[in-house]
């Protein structure tokens, strides 16, 4: 299901931009009230369709705040994005239970926002433990936390933190009061430190004593940040959110360098069988070993191994591309009816060596023209049509439609398989991912295909998608730009 943010803002041209920056970014369902009114009656039927709020404070048939009071008790999260710069309306708001603040002042306060909704919505997967000794502060720090969506375990001791990150070793934060009965703060984060590295937990240090010299000692101990209480909401969450961004960056760069390391022991296994064949074939011919008809066959094992090598390292090197978010083009003017015949014949005899059909439905005007990268439009569709013979059952078919649909190409390839479960779908086109789902015939998997046939549609300005095939199977769309 897609995540959905409702902005309410009278201002049209400012509201467009936001919905335009936060759906380019992170995909989300963006919907959009200009009044009182609107947001009032859509709440009522759709309020908990919606993961955060966006809310102006002045609208038209509502003013001061009365629309983020409306959020707030339909249980949303709400982010106030406003032009009135007023400091004790600031507090009163924070006191009412905004989620965040944000002025209207300048491009990175759209950036500001854009960052926040999205931090929200990952905030639910991460889990922060806050230790105190003191009840009211606890309290006080678990209500701004729970604004943004933080899973929270609260402890009083340093002791019980020790045993509660024993049994919840997935927190990543750690907000630490010095002076505790008991183990105090500074003996704790060096405790914690011997538990987990500085790039696997966060730990902010908070006291309201002590000397100048506190955070230092602090950090030296092993914290990453510290804060004098008493704190102001937006500082507390400022800096928590900070450090959030912080575990996750290092999480995808662990997760990162794991694939790597997974990808270069896969391209060294898969390297080794193809050489040692031409190593073998090319010493026979060296040798002389062998009459002619034997040379022909050890030629054609030289061609078709080193074959593979070179589509082995073409992946490799598509990696680079999938994660600096760059594919170069070079467009040139394709008939893409002419493509699809043309890769549909070279894997005919592979479809039918699993008694497998290909069937081939053009829709478009003959002769159709569009601006393309010729080669890696044609990676696009073999990858497609590959795939989907790899996961058919034998004696099926593969069906493949190109059409016009206005300003768009519409490329479908439905195979006729065991399809995608349900919760694996959202990480089809990620790197490195191998679902659960087999080839039908044993054929190699390496969860690159669709990563890079991703990042080539999304260079051409287009997009894919993946929906269950009614009866069984898997539908596969490529929308393009025509022209």
């Amino acid at each position: 299901m897609t995540e959905k943010i409702l902005i309410i803002e009278d201002a049209r041209s400012f509201s467009r931009v936001l919905k335009s920056l936060i759906e380019q970014a992170h995909g989300f369902v963006v919907d959009v009230v200009e009044d009182y009114a609107s947001a009032r009656a859509l709440l009522e039927g759709a309020g908990q369709d919606y993961f955060v709020a966006i809310v102006d404070l002045h609208l038209p048939d509502a003013v001061d705040g009365k629309a983020v009071e409306l959020v707030s008790r339909a249980g949303i999260p709400a982010i106030v994005f406003t032009a009135v710069s007023d400091r004790a309306m600031e507090e009163d708001l924070w006191l009412r239970g905004i989620a965040d603040y944000a002025h209207k002042s300048g491009a990175f306060s759209l950036e500001y926002v854009v960052w926040a909704v999205n931090r929200i919505y990952l905030n639910r997967n991460l889990a922060v433990m806050v230790v105190d000794d003191s009840r009211v502060a606890r309290r006080n720090m678990e209500r701004l936390l729970k604004r943004q969506n933080y899973q929270i375990h609260s402890v009083a001791s340093g002791e019980e933190a020790l045993d509660c990150i024993e049994r919840n070793p997935d927190i990543a934060i750690a907000v630490v009061d010095c002076f505790m009965e008991g183990m105090g703060g500074l003996a704790l984060t060096g405790a914690l430190r011997e538990v987990k590295s500085s790039s696997e937990l966060e730990i902010i240090g908070v006291s309201a004593q002590g000397g100048q010299n506190l955070p230092a000692q602090f950090i030296k101990a092993g914290a990453n940040d510290y804060l004098v209480k008493p704190f102001v909401p937006e500082e507390l969450l400022c800096r928590i959110n900070r450090s959030a961004d912080r575990i996750e960056s290092y999480i995808t760069q662990k997760k990162l360098n794991e694939d790597k390391n997974k990808l270069l022991g896969t391209a060294a296994h898969d390297i080794r069988g193809p050489l040692a064949a031409i190593n073998t074939a090319s010493k026979m011919i060296l040798h002389q070993h062998v009459d002619n008809r034997r040379v022909n066959a050890m030629a054609e094992m030289i061609n078709k191994n080193s074959m593979g090598l070179i589509e082995l390292l073409e992946s490799l090197l598509d990696v680079s591309a999938i994660e600096s978010g760059r594919t170069e083009l070079h467009l040139s003017k394709v008939d893409l009816s002419n493509t699809l015949q043309e890769r549909v014949e070279l894997y005919t005899e592979q479809a039918e060596n699993k008694q497998i059909k290909l069937n081939l439905r053009l829709d478009i005007p003959e002769g159709m023209i569009t601006f393309l990268d010729d080669i890696k439009i044609k990676q696009v569709v073999d990858n497609l049509i590959s795939n989907a013979i790899k996961y058919s059952y034998s004696a099926a078919s593969v069906d493949i439609c190109l059409s016009r649909d206005g300003d768009l190409l519409l490329l479908s390839v439905r195979d006729f398989g065991a399809g995608i479960p349900e919760p694996e779908a959202e990480k089809l086109f990620k790197p490195f991912s191998v679902l659960s789902s087999k080839s039908t015939a044993g054929e190699k998997q390496t969860g690159l295909g669709l990563a890079i046939t991703k990042n080539i549609i999304e260079a051409h300005k287009g997009k894919i998608y993946y929906k269950p095939a009614t009866g069984g199977g898997s539908y596969f769309f490529v929308e393009l730009p025509v022209g």
